[in-house]
Order: C-alpha cells, then structure tokens, then sequence
C-alpha cells in the first residue's frame, strides 16, 4: 500500500457514502463523508488534512464541480479531485477537465480499483 491517504468522499446517497468510508477505513485510508454541497464546502474550505476528495458529480440538487470552482475562486487549498459518478463517460471526461481530476472513475466499481487509483495518487 502506498502513503496513507485521508479522503473526503462527497456524495448524497449516505447509505452508499457510509459503506464506502467504512470500507475505505479498512484499506487504510481514514475517510469522512459530506452528504451535502454545503457540508463539503464547510470541510474543505478550512485547512485540513484530506489528500483526495471523491467526489459525486450530482450531489441532491447540485453540481460537484461547481463546488470544487467555487472552492477554488475562494482560494481554498484543495486536495486531489476524483471524479466517481454514475453519469456517461463523457459527462464525466467533460467535468474532470473543468475541475482538473487526478482521476475519473465510473459508478459502479470495485473497491480494489478505488483504492488503488487513492494510492496512485497518494504516491
């Protein structure tokens, strides 16, 4: 395994999100989960110690990246971003540009690829 990792993961589905940060947890990578635009914002626009930020492109009502843009033109230090969402791939492709994604993956997929694109980019 590489460097530990602590991970934010955005998304609005918390039975989902809870399940992920409790398997995350086991691989070695302390996890908190935001089920809300508002909550992610709270955590992030702080210092804090999160290296990724997985991160849900429909979060309720709202866009994931526009959380990361709004971050950004507020000067947040962000960690890195991983797109995992269930949109088409080129949605996904399309706002991995506009947010400078270290990673883009797909909903669904395993938690062996997850952890390792976390490591890859922990490195």
């Amino acid at each position: 395994m590489s460097r530990l990792a602590e991970v934010l993961l955005v998304e609005d589905d918390e039975a989902l999100g809870e399940l992920t940060v409790e398997v995350l947890a086991l691989f070695g990578h302390p996890s908190a989960l935001a089920t809300t635009v508002p909550d992610a914002y709270r955590l992030l626009i702080v210092p804090h110690s999160f290296r990724v930020v997985l991160l849900d492109l429909q979060i309720a009502e709202e866009r994931g990246e526009h959380l990361i843009e709004r971050l950004e033109r507020a000067g947040a230090r962000l960690p890195a971003v991983v797109i995992l969402s269930a949109q088409p791939l080129s949605e996904l492709t399309r706002a991995g540009k506009r947010v400078h994604a270290a990673a883009i993956l797909q909903k669904p997929c395993s938690m062996q690829e997850l952890t390792e694109t976390i490591e890859r980019i922990a490195a």
